[in-house]
């Protein structure tokens, strides 16, 4: 549970997941806005001769006089430079249901967001918590080349007894040297082994690949395999990441593909301005204002609207298709992860009960060699069986524990506290 707790500070990728989960939580944000009035201010600065422009200028600047009705000088007025200062106030009413559909979208990406980061966080615990029993596996085999060298030795010392003794050839002296050796080398990789199942760890865990931890045996007393396949099932529709997220992305097509139907409506928008005139730059010679509704209405645009809302609903028959292929998998996953879990089980047992009678065969023919009535390599074997059935033993627990794992992961109950 430490592992797992330093993964979630300190792991790259979930860092990642909580910095796109900020972002969508920012859009969603910044979506809102679009239901707000905006207020922009526009500057322009023209000079200009042409008879209309002077003509309205000199209207806006309220500089207007009866002498400019004189017809020689509508025709060729003498050139006005006008300042014209504006703020436009404008209030969305409805654009074809884009401030909606927008908001309604962000809502929906950001609860994916979400979901992506609980799913990394499965995936990063169901990566530190292997690592961690892999780890353990390693620690575990290395303790039983310890204890075959330690055995090898013992033989190896009883050997040269027999020998010196005239009691036993030569030859069982030689074969107990080089089964010592094969022991100790055995023993250098085991050693090797624990380091880098350590960095391994350290890399899950998302720290300097250097730090080694004394590692706690982890608990095997849950059985998940009784609650029953049909109950995992049931809990991996409701639970598994990938399946809700599925789910959004059918959501999030369908309003796609309701933004498109919206594109034949018209749009409505309240706006007013307040509007300055002058010849300098912050004289008010003359102002005015102005309040407006406006309405547009697409009347044919290439048919292009059509073309984009065919393509929305095909995008939507797609992710509901992909929807189905996806909690095919899952339910496919699950079930190997729950038979996996179930033989995983089995071969624990069996293997726990193979190492007790491996130990019981190596110490009779132990005894048996002493008294002279076993060979060497008889010996030798038993030892190496019980070597050998000692490594199934801690590999069998090491896909037992793995296997409670995966069907957590699968099931998408995988660092929760509640598995139901």
């Amino acid at each position: 549970s430490k592992a797992v707790e330093l993964a979630m500070s300190n792991n790259p990728l979930l860092k990642g997941a909580s910095a796109s989960l900020e972002a969508s939580q920012a859009n969603r944000s910044a979506s809102l806005s679009a239901f707000f009035p905006t207020l922009n201010f526009y500057e322009d600065l023209e000079r200009t001769n042409n008879p209309p422009m002077v003509f309205t200028y000199k209207l806006a600047q309220e500089r207007f006089t009866s002498r400019d009705f004189d017809i020689d000088r509508l025709n060729n007025p003498t050139p006005i430079t006008n300042w014209q200062g504006r703020f436009v106030l404008t209030q969305p009413i409805f654009n074809q249901g884009r401030e909606i559909i927008g908001y309604r979208l962000s809502k929906v990406q950001e609860q994916i967001a979400a979901l992506e980061k609980t799913k990394i966080r499965q995936e990063v615990s169901f990566q530190v918590e292997k690592a961690y029993y892999q780890a353990i596996l390693a620690e575990k085999t290395l303790d039983v080349m310890t204890a075959s060298v330690e055995t090898a030795k013992a033989m190896e010392g009883l050997a040269a007894k027999r020998e010196k003794a005239g009691l036993a050839l030569k030859s069982d002296l030689l074969s107990a040297r080089v089964h010592l050796v094969s022991a100790e080398r055995e023993r250098l990789r085991a050693e090797g082994d624990v380091k880098i199942a350590m960095a391994a760890l350290d890399k899950a865990m998302g720290i300097s690949q250097d730090r080694e931890w004394e590692l706690e045996p982890p608990q095997t007393n849950t059985d998940l395999a009784s609650r029953g396949l049909e109950a995992w099932l049931e809990i991996a529709r409701r639970k598994r990441p990938e399946s809700l997220l599925s789910k959004k992305m059918v959501q999030a097509a369908g309003l796609k593909t309701k933004e498109a139907e919206f594109q034949f409506l018209p749009s409505l928008n309240l706006q007013g301005s307040y509007e300055t005139n002058s010849r300098d730059l912050l004289g008010t010679d003359g102002d005015s204002w102005s309040i407006m509704a406006v309405m547009s209405f697409n009347i044919f645009n290439g048919l292009g609207d059509r073309a984009r809302l065919a393509a929305a609903s095909a995008e939507e028959r797609r992710t509901r298709y992909k929807d189905q292929d996806i909690n095919a998998q899952i339910g496919l996953e699950v079930r190997q992860a729950y038979f996996n879990l179930i033989t995983a089980k089995k071969q624990l047992d069996v293997t726990e009960k193979a190492v007790a009678q491996a130990e019981e065969t190596l110490r009779i023919l132990k005894k048996r060699y002493e008294n002279g009535l076993a060979l060497m390599v008889e010996v030798l074997s038993a030892e190496t069986a019980l070597k050998q059935t000692r490594l199934q033993a801690a590999q069998a627990r090491y896909d037992y524990m793995t296997a409670m794992s995966d069907l957590k992961l699968k099931t998408g109950v995988l660092g929760n506290d509640d598995e139901s």
